[in-house]
């Protein structure tokens, strides 16, 4: 997002001035958060709008500042041929050209020369240095595919594999249980039912409680602008710059989804990482979108009903 011309003073007032009736008037949470959605990004191309950059690549290691401004001076001569249509231009153009491809395939010559004498007791080195150079392998053996056993039957199908671990990692911790014998002593049912029993906590007595609007906006206010930008692609910054235009319906929303039960699909996604840990692949990252995390912050309050 481009925020070359961002006013959060005019990001906020634009945002006073939509009408958040349709959110307001939805009993349906996954409507409420798609109104929501849509208006609040709305505002945003506005202020911040998307922008495509172009990612250079990293300057390879032979490239010599002598050969970029050669490579500068090639561009330069072709640009004003194309745009004065000049024979000079391009008989110039011609001749820096030459040179660059001399100079371009001398230094990298001299360069991968030099590097392999420098590494020759170091093959893995070496190695490297060919692959980098366009060298192929003699080796024709190709290497093999990676499967799954699922029910005795190897599996190479990427969407059955990715199934798989979901349901063994949603399901892990029920399968654990399961297979524990049954508590006894001060760990066992009834000694836990009366623990709870003299402190007025009955079965079924938790629930989340509504959240207010003050609640909302104080964890809004407490966002931090430098937070990495989620699967929304909306930046923690212009939550905390907007929160008091966006409180209201953010607010009705959290409480719509509590009266509801149901969470909006959008709010569901996360991004798992996994990384190796000696012989088992384990959660390490989760990363959501910024409003998803505010909708745990804000209805991780429990009461208890007495």
């Amino acid at each position: 997002m481009s925020t070359k011309s961002y006013n959060s003073t005019n990001f906020v007032s634009s945002s006073n001035e939509v009408d958040w009736s349709a959110v307001i008037n939805c009993t349906n949470t996954d409507d409420a958060w798609s109104n929501f959605k849509e208006n609040f990004m709305n505002v945003l191309d506005k202020h911040a709008p998307s922008k495509e950059i172009r990612i250079k690549q990293r300057s390879k290691p032979w490239m010599t500042s002598e050969l970029i401004g050669l490579i500068k001076q090639r561009d330069k001569y072709i640009s004003s041929f194309k745009r004065t249509n000049r024979q000079t231009d391009y008989d110039q153009y011609l001749v820096v050209r030459s040179k660059v491809r001399y100079m371009k395939d001398k230094a990298k010559s001299s360069y991968f020369v030099n590097t392999i004498n420098e590494n020759t007791n170091q093959s893995k080195k070496v190695w490297s240095i060919l692959n980098d150079l366009g060298t192929k392998s003699k080796c024709k053996t190709q290497f093999s595919r990676i499967g799954l056993l699922i029910i005795n039957v190897l599996c190479f199908d990427k969407s059955k594999v990715a199934d798989h671990f979901n349901t063994f990692f949603t399901t892990v911790a029920d399968s654990l249980v399961a297979k524990l014998s049954s508590p006894s002593g001060r760990f066992g049912i009834v000694h836990v039912t009366n623990f709870y029993r003299t402190r007025n906590v009955a079965e079924n007595s938790f629930g989340l409680s509504m959240v207010s609007e003050e609640h909302v906006y104080e964890i809004l206010e407490s966002v931090s602008p430098h937070k990495a930008t989620g699967l929304d692609h909306s930046p923690a910054r212009f939550l905390k710059d907007g929160a008091s235009a966006i409180v209201v319906p953010l607010t009705y929303i959290i409480n719509l989804s509590i009266s509801t039960g149901v969470i909006p699909d959008d709010l569901k996604m996360a991004r798992v990482l996994y990384t190796r840990n000696t012989a088992k692949m384990l959660p390490e990252t989760i990363d959501q979108c910024q409003f998803s995390v505010l909708f745990q912050r804000s209805s991780s309050v429990l009461s208890v009903n007495n």
